[in-house]
């Protein structure tokens, strides 16, 4: 005779009550430790994707949650303020874009490669003179240690290479900023703005 057990629902996944904006970021920092212990490449460039397809959606659960008269399928608009007032998102949102869709005949318009980055050691160390080791991922090889940088290469800017997790992570930091609110308040603006303009 077999036991019967009940589980406890803990949380419904799909929009429902308990995973929230926040449960999203924290999943994102998730995906970032995750690329941090990969200790393989293909591994580590599986958690980018996954890293970037996460902190893109950011945009849809803001949007959709958070912006008073949202538009259900109208997130194109907002990204594009996301952008302009915080333009270190937008190379997550377009390598979740290219990862997502196949033959996407558009080119991005800010990140021009993700790139991966590597130095041989003979032993782990704490501190790499170029590069915080919080960025990377050591992997050993069968004789050496590798540390593995994932690079976003920026088509403009004098800074056009910046460490994949460093910018994933003020992205974060952005999301819960008070900056955050403005752009969504301003957002609203202009949706109650277009729909008393329909009105009258």
């Amino acid at each position: 005779m077999t036991e019967q057990i009940e589980f406890p629902l803990i949380q419904h996944l799909l929009n429902g009550h308990g995973f929230d904006l926040e449960e999203l970021i924290e999943k994102s920092e998730r995906e970032l430790d995750r690329i941090r212990s990969a200790g393989d490449p293909l591994i580590c460039i599986d958690h980018l994707i996954n890293a970037s397809i996460t902190i893109s959606s950011l945009c849809d659960w803001t949007y959709n949650f958070q912006v008073e008269g949202a538009i259900a399928g109208a997130e194109t608009a907002f990204a594009r303020d996301l952008i302009a007032a915080f333009p270190q998102w937008a190379p997550f949102h377009e390598i979740a874009n290219t990862a997502k869709h196949a033959n996407r005949s558009r080119d991005n318009a800010h990140i021009d490669q993700l790139v991966t980055l590597a130095a041989y050691f003979n032993e782990r160390h704490d501190a790499i003179q170029e590069y915080d080791v919080r960025h990377g991922c050591w992997i050993k090889t069968e004789k050496r240690w590798m540390f593995l940088v994932p690079i976003l290469v920026m088509k403009e800017g004098d800074d056009r290479r910046r460490p994949f997790i460093r910018e994933a992570e003020a992205v974060l930091q952005w999301w819960r900023s008070d900056a955050l609110h403005a752009v969504i308040a301003e957002h609203a603006a202009k949706l109650a703005q277009r729909a008393a303009n329909r009105q009258g």
